[in-house]
């Protein structure tokens, strides 16, 4: 763990620092900072930095400008200030972008030399062997590097206006079921996989991400109240915040109530592992001795079973009955406001982004407006 040596200067490892300062210009009393990660340095060296930065700030010097660094040296430099402020699965993924795609293409690059064609020829390479999806999300991760560095060299950013590429290798319909299917697929669940049951009804009937559902703890369940509080997440079984950080708060309805009950009890009688730390969805390893936080491929055999038995074709995932759950709270004129509360969506862009509109629902918008024009004339 990162460890304060002084005010500004935080120490990142043997001989690494990083070392912030803030300052006003006194021509234009706009606040100013540098925000870097040093190398091969000691404290004292750090310090002097620290100082000599602010002396050039608050002096009205030029506009601070750092030593001309290539894009992999740019690169670590960027991750290192960015971490402390990322989910781990967050900076794993920025590492794997930045070390397989974006470094083997511009790392001895100088930040600053990096044109506009090259980015634009870079992500006609990566689409020859990606998705789309993958591709826009490479070119994200590039864009924040050199946007970034852009701000602190001065330079024109070489990615701005790169557009993403269209993505139609998934029909968006596919992903969400109608509530009759959800129905056929609870049912038959029910009947296959009881003890699959519980997690399955929770992710329906609430719209949780499955990290937020399989770190669910029974001290987040309130019967009294009526409540189910999702407070935290996991990704491969490392525990932290939810995905925006905020707490969400379910109302919990009877059925819900009582199978939950019924799960408790079937753990309590098994002696489960996760009953210890009051998990509510572990599993364990394979000894049955350790609990585990599930992760999405423990259905990987289960969830193509249900949707056989209920006749259901389409490419479902864990995830699907999140988008199910907003579809299905949009389909009974649910308050926009009040669903994004419960599904925990920061904008509409991102509910509409989720929802899925039905091609009956397409039909009887195109039948309104027949309506309208018959009445009309």
């Amino acid at each position: 763990m990162a460890k304060k040596n002084n005010r500004g200067i935080e120490k990142m490892g043997p001989r690494v620092f990083r070392i912030r300062v803030r300052g006003k210009d006194p021509r234009t009393g706009k606040l100013k900072e540098v925000d870097r990660v040093v190398e091969n340095i000691d404290s004292r060296e750090a310090v002097r930095l620290r100082e000599q930065w602010h002396a050039e700030i608050t002096e009205g010097a030029n506009e601070e400008r750092p030593e001309r660094m290539t894009v992999k040296a740019y690169a670590y430099s960027w991750l290192a200030t960015r971490l402390p402020r990322l989910k781990p699965s967050t900076r794993s993924w920025y590492a794997t972008v930045l070390d397989q795609h974006i470094i083997p293409a511009f790392g001895d690059l100088y930040v600053d030399a990096v044109t506009r064609q090259e980015c634009k020829e870079w992500v006609a390479r990566q689409a020859s062997t990606a998705r789309p999806a993958t591709v826009n999300g490479h070119l994200a991760v590039l864009r924040m590097l050199l946007g970034d560095a852009s701000a602190d060299y001065g330079f024109p950013d070489p990615t701005a206006r790169i557009r993403t590429m269209p993505n139609h290798d998934i029909e968006p319909r596919r992903l969400a079921l109608s509530a009759d299917e959800l129905r056929r697929l609870l049912e038959g669940a029910r009947q296959m996989d009881p003890e699959q049951y519980p997690l399955l009804l929770t992710l329906a009937l609430t719209g949780a991400r499955w990290g937020e559902a399989t770190a669910l703890k029974w001290s987040d369940i309130d019967e009294t109240e009526g409540t189910l509080r999702v407070v935290r997440s996991h990704v491969r079984g490392r525990v932290g915040t939810t995905k925006t950080g905020k707490t969400r708060v379910y109302p919990l309805v009877p059925e819900l109530i009582d199978v939950l009950r019924e799960h408790r009890q079937r753990l309590l009688a098994d002696q489960h592992p996760g009953l210890k730390e009051g998990w509510v969805f572990a599993t364990t390893d394979r000894e049955g001795k350790e609990a585990r936080l599930a992760c999405p491929k423990a259905w990987a055999r289960a969830l193509p079973r249900w949707l056989r038995a209920a006749g259901i074709t389409k490419h479902i995932t864990p995830h699907s009955l999140r988008r199910t759950n907003v579809d299905l709270l949009r389909r009974a004129q649910v308050d926009a406001v009040v669903a994004r509360s419960l599904v925990g969506h920061a904008t509409e862009a991102m509910r509409d982004h989720y929802s899925t509109v039905a091609s009956d629902e397409q039909h009887e918008a195109v039948n309104r407006v027949v309506k309208l024009v018959k009445g009309g004339s």
